[in-house]
C-alpha cells in the first residue's frame, strides 16, 4: 500500500465592515452626516487545530486509504470508525463514509451475524446526521436491523411529538415484520391522554401481530408482555385477557419441547424461573388477578411455584424491578422489563446439567449483587469496602467477569481523587490477582489500573502497567492467530484488538512516541491498521462508546458487547 501523506493547510478568512465618516463644510452648520459602507458577507472562521488534531487528521487520511483496500468486513468497520473520528464536525464527509461503510457490509456474504451487527452500528452513527439516509438504506438491511432501527426512529418521532409519523412507521414495520413492541411502547408513553383511541388501536395491532407470529425464544426487552403490563390502563379488559392468554399459551406450548431456566434481577431482588412459562405467568398474574380473580386462582393452583414467588414479590415484576423515582428517570429511563441475567435450554436428558448451569448463574448474580453493595459502601467507608472486596471470588465459574477484580477497580476509581491511599491499595490488590485471571480478563483489569494511576498523577506506574498490558495483547494475538484454531470473528472485534485498543488509549496519554513504536510492532497488518485509527481517536480524546469482543472457534461462538 502506498502511504498517503496529506498536509493539513488551514487558512482563516476574515472580512469585516468599516465606517466612513464624512463631515460637510460648516458654513451653514449642518449636522454631520455619516455614510456606512456596505458590509461584506463574513465567512465563519475555521477553528484552529491543535498539533494532536492535525496529527490525528493525517492518520485518518492514511487509514481511510488503507481501509478502502481491505476486505468488506474490515473495510465496513474501519470506515465506520473513521466517520465518527474527525477533529471538527464534517457532516457531509461523515455521511459519505457511513454510506460507503453500509455498501461494504452488503458485500459480506459468509457471515450474516457480522453483517447485521455492522449495519446496526452504521445506522446508530448515521441517524444523528441524516434520517433521510437511514430511511433510504433501511430496505437493504437485514430484517432484525430494520426492526431495531425502525424502533429507534419511532422513538425519535415520539420524542419530537411527531405522532402521526411514528404511528405510520409502526404500521409499516408491522407489515414487513412483527409489531415493534419497544418503540411503540415508548410512543404510547409520549402520547397525551386525549389520544387514548390511538393507543387502543396500537394495542390491538400489537395483539394481532403477536398471534400471527411464533416466539421460540424469550424476549424480555420489547415484548407484548411488557406492553401489557405497562399500558393496561384504558384498555378493554376482554382484550387484555385475550392477549395474556395468548402469551401464556405460546410460552406453555414451546416449554413442552424445551425448558428454559433463567434468573432475573432488579432493584427489588432476584428471582429464578425454571421455564419461560413461569416467567410469563409471574409477570402477568397481578393483572390477571385484577381482571378475572377466578382465572388467576385456577392458574396459581396449577402453578404452586408462582404462589411461593408472589409471597416475596406480591406485584410480580414490579416488585422485582420497582418503578424508578422521577429524579432517577431523568438520567436513567426505566426499562420496560429487566433483562435476563442468564438462561439455558434443557431437555429431560440434560436437566441435571441445566440445574448446575442455573446454580452457577445464580451464584454469579449473588456475587454481582454483593459487589454492588461493596461499591456503594466505598462512598462512605472506602477502607471497610476494600476489606470486603478482598473476600469476593477472583472468578465466577464460566462467566467472563471477576467479582473481586471489578470491585477493586471500582473502589480505585472512586477513591482516586478523594483518598489516593485507598486507591493505591486497591490497585495493588488488583495487580496481585491479575495473573490468576483468564487471559481475556487481564487486559481490562490492567488498563483500568493504568488509567487510575494516570488520574492520580503517577505516570511511571501507569507506563509500567501499560508495558505489561501490551505483552498480554501480544499473547492474545498469538491465540487469535493460532493456525490450528484461528479466531474467525471480525478482526476488529478480536480480544487482542480490544486489548491493544485499551493500552493504546492509555499509552497515548503517557507517550505518543512510544505509542507509535508499539503500533509498528503489531504483527498482523489489519490489526495494526485498525489500531492506527484507535490511536487517532486517542489523540482526539475520543474513547470508544461501544465495543465488541468476539471469538469464533471450533465449538465456540462467544461475543460480549459493552457501552461506556
Amino acid at each position: 500500500m502506498t502511504r498517503v501523506r496529506i498536509a493539513a493547510i488551514l487558512t482563516i478568512c476574515l472580512a469585516g465592515s468599516f465606517l466612513a465618516a464624512q463631515e460637510q463644510p460648516k458654513a451653514k452648520a449642518k449636522p454631520a452626516r455619516v455614510t456606512v459602507a456596505a458590509a461584506k458577507p463574513t465567512e465563519p472562521a475555521k477553528p484552529k487545530l491543535t498539533e494532536e488534531q492535525r496529527q490525528a487528521l493525517n492518520l485518518l487520511e492514511v487509514s481511510e486509504a488503507a481501509a478502502r483496500g481491505a476486505e468488506p468486513p474490515m473495510r465496513s468497520y474501519s470506515l465506520l470508525q473513521i466517520a465518527s473520528s474527525f477533529p471538527t464536525p464534517d457532516e457531509k464527509r461523515s455521511r459519505a463514509l457511513l454510506r460507503d461503510a453500509f455498501t461494504a457490509s452488503l458485500e459480506i456474504h459468509d457471515d450474516d451475524e457480522t453483517r447485521a451487527k455492522l449495519q446496526e452500528y452504521i445506522f446508530v452513527a448515521l441517524l444523528p446526521f441524516s434520517l433521510e439516509d437511514v430511511q433510504e438504506l433501511l430496505p437493504q438491511s437485514e430484517a432484525r436491523v430494520r426492526m431495531q432501527t425502525s424502533e429507534s426512529i419511532i422513538s425519535l418521532y415520539a420524542d419530537k411529538k411527531q405522532f402521526d409519523k411514528a404511528i405510520e412507521l409502526v404500521h409499516q414495520v408491522t407489515g414487513w415484520d412483527e409489531f415493534p413492541y419497544n418503540g411503540a411502547g415508548k410512543l404510547m408513553d409520549a402520547m397525551p391522554a386525549d389520544m387514548i383511541a390511538e393507543k387502543q388501536s396500537l394495542f390491538l395491532e400489537a395483539v394481532n401481530s403477536y398471534k400471527n407470529h411464533k416466539h421460540p425464544g424469550i424476549r424480555i426487552g420489547g415484548s407484548l408482555t411488557g406492553l401489557i403490563t405497562r399500558h393496561s390502563a384504558g384498555m378493554n379488559p376482554k382484550v387484555l385477557m385475550a392477549a395474556m392468554e395468548e402469551v401464556l399459551s405460546q410460552s406453555k406450548s414451546k416449554d413442552e419441547k424445551n425448558q428454559r431456566a433463567m434468573t432475573i434481577g432488579g432493584d427489588g431482588g432476584t428471582v429464578a424461573f425454571s421455564s419461560d412459562y413461569e416467567y410469563q405467568l409471574f409477570a402477568l398474574i397481578p393483572l390477571i388477578q385484577q381482571i378475572d380473580e377466578s382465572r388467576a386462582k385456577a392458574l396459581l393452583e396449577e402453578n404452586q411455584s408462582i404462589q411461593a414467588m408472589l409471597q416475596q414479590f406480591p406485584l410480580g415484576m414490579q416488585s422485582v424491578d420497582p418503578p424508578r423515582k422521577a429524579a432517577e428517570k431523568k438520567d436513567q429511563p426505566q426499562q420496560q422489563e429487566r433483562q435476563v441475567v442468564g438462561s439455558g435450554v434443557s431437555s429431560a436428558s440434560t436437566d441435571k446439567a441445566n440445574a448446575n448451569m442455573s446454580a452457577q448463574q445464580y451464584q454469579t448474580m449473588l456475587a454481582r449483587q454483593r459487589a454492588q453493595e461493596i461499591v456503594a459502601e466505598a462512598a462512605t467507608d472506602p477502607v471497610q469496602a476494600l476489606a470486603h472486596a478482598t473476600t469476593l471470588p477472583v472468578t465466577s465459574g464460566s462467566a467472563p467477569i471477576s467479582p473481586r477484580g471489578n470491585t477493586l477497580a471500582a473502589i480505585a476509581r472512586l477513591s482516586a481523587k478523594k483518598d489516593p491511599a485507598v486507591a493505591g491499595q486497591a490497585l495493588s490488590e488488583l495487580r496481585k490477582i491479575v495473573p490468576d485471571m483468564p487471559l481475556g480478563m487481564q487486559s481490562p483489569a490492567l488498563s483500568t489500573a493504568a488509567s487510575v494511576y494516570l488520574e492520580m498523577g503517577d505516570s511511571d506506574s501507569a507506563a509500567k502497567i501499560v508495558s505489561e498490558g501490551f505483552k498480554v495483547a501480544e499473547k492474545l494475538l498469538e491465540k487469535d492467530l493460532d493456525p490450528e484454531d484461528p479466531n474467525k470473528a471480525l478482526k476488529a472485534w478480536w480480544p487482542s484488538a480490544d486489548a491493544y485498543r485499551r493500552f493504546v488509549e492509555v499509552q497515548t496519554k503517557v507517550s505518543q512516541r512510544d505509542t507509535v513504536n508499539v503500533l509498528k510492532e503489531i504483527k498482523d497488518p489489519e490489526i495494526r491498521a485498525f489500531e492506527s485509527i484507535m490511536y487517532a481517536r486517542a489523540l482526539l480524546g475520543l474513547p470508544m462508546k461501544r465495543t465488541m469482543v468476539a471469538e469464533k472457534r471450533k465449538g465456540m461462538n462467544r461475543t460480549s458487547e459493552s457501552t461506556n
